[in-house]
């Protein structure tokens, strides 16, 4: 299986915990996943009085935890959140400039040595909650953001993205963090069953 491909499982496996988050937490009577087949989001959120909100669901596992890069390099936490907004390849905006999402979810795994995901008692994670067009509006403005392409290993040749990075810090002092919840519990049950 291809990093790309691998990631794609993990980010399925994701998607489906925080759903059960959600349904655990707040009062939402359905969520139905996009599998991938409906650009722009990735779970539809019903509440009981038949609303509908939209979330897109991203895992990161080098913001906040050491990291091996696609050629098994070991890194350092980036300390930053990496926001697609660009396929090169395609010349067209992608990720949060098309998103149909009302709320943007950062998983973040949060650990101080290189741990994988099955080490689920090592490591902790937070998620982080944003409103979408907060967040589109604060990275379209002017805030010397770092726009990076990244490269990925595939199978079927290479895959590739432009985005920008954004200081997890930035979070918090631009006020565009809507809501921050410990997303240790359901990782760990998430992991210590399915890898």
């Amino acid at each position: 299986m291809s990093t790309v491909e691998n990631d794609k499982a993990i980010g399925d496996a994701i998607e489906r915990a925080w759903g059960q988050f959600v349904l655990n937490t707040y009062p939402v009577s359905e969520v139905t996943f996009s599998s991938g087949n409906v650009p722009g989001w990735d779970l539809k959120l019903t509440s009981e009085e038949g609303r509908a909100k939209f979330h897109e669901v991203k895992f990161d596992q080098s913001s906040a935890a050491p990291w091996l890069n696609y050629k098994g390099e070991q890194r350092r936490p980036t300390g930053n959140l990496f926001i697609e907004y660009k396929n090169p390849k395609m010349g067209r905006p992608s990720g949060i400039m098309v998103t149909r999402s009302d709320w943007w979810i950062y998983i973040v795994k949060q650990a101080y040595e290189l741990v994988t995901l099955q080490d689920v008692n090592k490591y902790k994670a937070k998620a982080y909650i944003i409103h979408a067009e907060q967040l589109k509006d604060f990275l379209k403005g002017e805030h010397n953001l770092r726009s990076v392409p990244t490269v990925r290993d595939t199978v079927n040749g290479r895959v590739n993205a432009e985005g920008w990075l954004l200081p997890i810090h930035t979070l918090k002092s631009s006020g565009i963090l809507f809501y921050e919840e410990d997303f240790t519990s359901y990782i760990r049950a998430l992991f210590s069953s399915t890898l």
